[in-house]
């Protein structure tokens, strides 16, 4: 009676305190900012500690192969605070590290605010510690015209965690500058997930050219022992990776309609669970793999009353996937900060001395075969950019040639001086080797580096080329066309494409 008393008063205090601390609205460009709620309770409100804990999460996490070489869909990750399942969702987000995506579908629980209805979040932005990620208007304003049941109530997205939670670790793995769907659900009967799924599926399947992820947040049981948490939650899993939609939702009704307190809950975002699976096999997803499972009993020394955490992944053969994403290997921070330490000490000694320093590699990853573009940038104007595009050398190699080349040999530039050298800023792109596509119109900007051809004339733009100057597709066309010496409207006909991707990284990044 008293242990049951004290619960209820925590949650009680804790949802005072958020309500007077959290989750204000601001505006910028007259668009609504949501600001973060749960910033310094579940997960740090520090910049710097946020990223840094993201990233430890992540360098311990492991990706995991997609089945049959296939596309992802899809992830489940928890929502429950970073130090209780930080790691699990880590493992989920590392499996779509250094990919793209134009839009993240976020499928969270309306834990404190009753909704009768599914509730999307419909113009602005939302914040973060880390920067503000913008919603999707157009989207949003597509998913409400076509189907009537999707409203906007503000009171449920004010304070609640679920959403917030996951962007932290979006921005840190997702590659490009990408928008979201945040909605929000309860634990609706079939006919309505299914309703909020076939909406998602079509949105998808009407905008081929954009690359969508759907995330369900949600944790797994709810205080049962430690014990007894994994044996509900290892059903649970075997009923999402059977695609047993139905049946989940039939056995937490039963929970529900049993009016019998303290029996386990399986699963809080219900709602968000079931509309990933059925969104997903409208997609054509084939496979749903179990990336990580844990409880809050693995974390923390309570053992009596956990909760489970899960991570998933949807994916099939069939599902678009970004095929450049990859450059054939990942590079951890400390490995991004050497080859920039050490593209730093060529640049200077070869502006100084023209002489290139030795360099002793011990990583067999950095020996490894990839194209690589060294840029240099002068206060926050080009300086100098050359590479390699083809993986024709080692990674470590083709850093040291191009920072040499980027320096010295850029015909756009001027020989770089070594009273200049406080003034640059070194910027690295390793590039996943170039694939040919049919047509300019299967170019995604922000995720593509280019590779424009006609004739006897090519030219290139990395990936971050456009967004940095704030070109949509044509615009970037019409500057290749004239980069490569051919005319502005020539990209239009006749010119042969091939696209790839890059880990982007520079020294700012790590000051």
């Amino acid at each position: 009676m008293n242990k049951s008393f004290g619960i209820i008063s925590a949650i009680i205090f804790f949802s005072i305190l958020i309500m007077f601390c959290g989750a204000k609205t601001n505006k910028m460009n007259g668009k609504n900012i949501r600001e973060p709620a749960v910033a310094g309770t579940f997960y740090s409100a520090n910049k710097e500690d946020l990223r840094q804990a993201i990233e430890q999460y992540l360098s311990k996490a492991e990706k995991k192969k997609v089945p049959k070489g296939g596309g992802i869909i899809g992830l489940i990750a928890p929502h429950a605070g970073y130090v209780y399942s930080g790691q699990v969702a880590a493992e989920a987000y590392k499996q779509i590290e250094n990919q793209h995506y134009d839009t993240v579908i976020i499928l969270g629980v309306a834990h404190r605010y009753p909704i009768r209805t599914p509730s999307i979040y419909t113009d602005g932005f939302y914040k973060t510690p880390l920067e503000l990620v913008e919603v999707d208007d157009k989207a949003c304003k597509e998913l409400m015209q076509n189907y009537t049941f999707l409203k906007f109530v503000p009171e449920a997205h004010k304070l609640e965690h679920s959403i917030e939670v996951q962007i932290p670790f979006l921005q840190m793995v997702i590659k490009n500058k990408f928008k979201i769907v945040p909605i929000l659900l309860s634990h609706f009967p079939y006919e309505i997930v299914n309703s909020v799924a076939d909406a998602i599926s079509k949105l998808i399947q009407r905008n081929k050219s954009k690359r969508f992820l759907i995330v369900a947040s949600s944790d797994l049981s709810h205080y049962p022992a430690y014990n007894d948490a994994k044996k509900v939650d290892k059903d649970t899993i075997r009923l999402i990776k059977d695609f047993k939609v139905e049946e989940l939702i039939q056995r937490e009704q039963k929970v529900e309609d049993s009016g019998v307190e303290n029996l386990v809950t399986y699963q809080c975002g219900l709602g968000a669970i079931t509309t990933l699976m059925l969104a997903s096999k409208k997609l054509d997803a084939t496979d749903v793999t179990l990336i990580d499972y844990k409880n809050s009993g693995d974390t923390s020394w309570i053992k009596e009353r956990v909760v489970g955490y899960t991570a998933m992944m949807f994916s099939g053969k069939n599902i678009k996937k970004d095929k450049n994403s990859e450059v054939g290997f990942d590079l951890t921070k400390e490995e991004k900060k050497f080859l920039l330490k050490m593209s730093r000490k060529v640049l200077e000694e070869y502006v100084r001395n023209h002489k290139i320093p030795e360099v002793k590699i011990d990583n067999e990853k950095l020996k490894k075969d990839a194209g690589a573009f060294v840029t240099l940038n002068k206060n926050h104007n080009l300086r100098g950019c050359i590479g390699y595009i083809m993986p024709i050398k080692p990674l470590y190699k083709s850093v040291i040639e191009n920072t040499v080349n980027a320096c010295s040999r850029d015909p756009r530039f001027t020989p770089v001086t070594s009273d200049e050298l406080k003034n640059i800023e070194i910027e690295i792109s390793v590039l996943s080797p170039p694939v040919s596509v049919e047509s300019y119109k299967d170019i995604i900007i922000g995720q593509h580096g280019i590779i424009l051809k006609k004739g006897f004339n090519q030219a290139v733009f990395l990936p971050q080329v456009a967004p940095e100057q704030g070109w949509d597709l044509a615009t970037t066309l019409t500057h290749l066309s004239l980069k490569a010496g051919l005319g502005p409207n020539d990209w239009q006909m006749g010119c042969q494409y091939e696209v790839f991707t890059a880990i982007v990284f520079k020294e700012s990044e790590f000051k």
